[in-house]
């Protein structure tokens, strides 16, 4: 039990939640409460709200959860959380509680930890309990959704209805199913419904997350895969609907625009067409190297090397570098890591830094074994490590790609920055593969989790950054050293 579990006990407590496929973490939640306090209040979320928080219905409808959360013995009653009025604070005002419980998967978060003072402000207080990691609602719901949907090249199966609207890993359902299911869907590529939606919500946000601030603003990618019969065309044009609402300084693409597995001159005139999307755009555009981008990969002979693999761009007004590094090279024994030449760079250029200026450090490859299941080593990652030591203050976060999945990794030594892995912005289902603590969001064909990209704003000055994401996933916020899911 945690140190804070262990205090004194109060009158009146509180607890919220959807309490969608109530489960063992839900019915561990109100144990640990009801041990804190009295009396247990219970709210559960209308399906409405449900729905404005998490983007989708509830599998089971309020009435069911509100009766299901009732004949739990540790609850003494239960009250359902409408729109409008399911904030903390909401609550506080309408119940009066002298505490409120929630999991510690909420203990380091900004917000929560900022509604924690206004309730003590007010006598109240917010107590995070031991948060059952091992299950939720969320990861049940996708399980269901991978096992309801798993196809596997060469099954008959791929060609009905219900699977030709899930791509898998690098294996595509023949051009003639996908284009018949867009047809039967009355969706021609690139101008599905969804897109204008997403994009007009995630506008939204992303003026919320700046909250009128003038901050550099970067539509960040990773590992699109281009492959034909993919969604790449859908991907352009969510990218142009955000670029009508929000003002963009530029376009980061963290590497693997291609699988890289055709001849050379195949690749190069996909990329073109990658690169030629992303500029339409009108802002400048900054590929970082990807491993696929050397054309290495299943043996192809015509490996090729990028023209510029180091380079910074500088943002003198909002005194901000981001410094691109390149982590690949198919010649070395260990083909993933960094240079001796790329490692000197980089010492070079973070310590010639401009005064007053912060930095993010943009590379394919993150810089620790533990965080990548491709490679069981990482060339020169000791010496990389030294040098983002060194100059640990000036780094606002070490950001990367590769991984197919987002992770927050907040336990580096120097406690100054966290790495950040991005999801890809291909739609696939591709489990293997993955470091532990990642985390790999739903995908579908058809809706909004079909894509997956970032809008990202940094205030260099107070160290910040918000990542709000278009597509599968949650948003992020760098803040005090440390990311956290919003």
């Amino acid at each position: 039990m945690a140190p804070q579990e262990q205090q004194k006990k109060y009158h009146i407590g509180y607890v919220a939640g959807a309490f969608d496929m109530f489960h063992i973490g839900h019915l561990n939640l109100l144990r640990r409460a009801k041990e804190r306090c009295d009396y247990l209040i219970a709210g559960v979320m209308s399906d409405e709200r449900i729905i404005e928080l998490k983007k989708r219905p509830p599998i089971i409808p309020c009435n069911e959860r509100m009766q299901i959360v009732e004949a739990c013995r540790y609850v003494d009653r239960v009250e359902e959380l409408p729109v409008g009025q399911a904030g903390i604070m909401d609550a506080y005002n309408r119940f009066g509680f002298d505490c409120m419980f929630s999991g510690d998967d909420h203990a380091n978060n900004p917000g929560w930890l900022s509604e924690r003072d206004r309730l003590r402000e007010r006598g109240s207080d917010i107590v995070f309990v031991s948060y059952t990691k091992e299950t939720s609602s969320t990861a049940i719901r996708e399980k269901l959704e991978i096992e309801k949907n798993r196809v596997h090249p060469g099954d008959a199966r791929l060609l009905t209805d219900a699977n030709h609207r899930w791509i898998y890993t690098y294996d595509y359902a023949p051009d003639s199913v996908w284009e018949e299911w867009r047809t039967s869907a009355g969706i021609a590529a690139g101008s599905a419904g969804w897109i204008e939606t997403e994009a007009g919500a995630v506008a939204d946000r992303v003026e919320k997350a700046c909250g009128g601030r003038d901050l550099p603003c970067y539509l960040v990618l990773a590992d699109s895969h281009f492959a034909y019969n993919g969604t790449w065309e859908d991907t352009a044009s969510s990218m142009h609907a955000i670029a009508k609402r929000v003002r963009l300084d530029g376009i980061l693409h963290l590497g693997d625009l291609t699988d890289g597995l055709l001849p050379l001159a195949k690749t190069e005139e996909i990329e073109s067409h990658v690169m030629a999307d992303m500029e339409s755009l009108g802002v400048p555009v900054y590929v970082v190297p990807g491993n696929h981008d050397y054309n290495y990969f299943r043996g192809n002979p015509e490996i090729r090397y990028p023209k510029t693999p180091r380079y910074v761009v500088d943002d003198e007004r909002h005194r901000l570098r981001l410094i691109v590094i390149d982590s690949f090279d198919p010649k070395d024994e260990r083909r993933y890591g960094f240079t001796e030449e790329t490692i000197e760079w980089l010492d070079e250029t973070l310590r010639d830094l401009p005064a007053g200026y912060k930095t993010i450090v943009l590379s394919h490859l993150t810089p620790l074994v533990r965080l990548q299941a491709w490679a069981k080593d990482i060339r020169n990652r000791e010496k990389l490590i030294a040098v983002l030591d060194r100059h640990a203050e000036r780094i606002l976060a070490f950001m990367n790609g590769h991984n197919h999945c987002d992770q927050l990794f907040n336990d580096l030594h120097n406690g100054q920055f966290p790495i950040i892995s991005l999801n890809c912005a291909k739609c696939e289902c591709f489990p293997d593969h993955k470091p532990k603590g990642a985390e790999m969001p739903f995908r579908m064909l058809g809706d909004r989790t079909q894509e997956c990209f970032d809008i990202m704003q940094v205030d260099a000055g107070k160290g910040e950054i918000y990542l709000t994401r278009f597509g599968a996933g949650r948003d992020r916020i760098v803040k005090d050293h440390k990311a956290f899911p919003v």
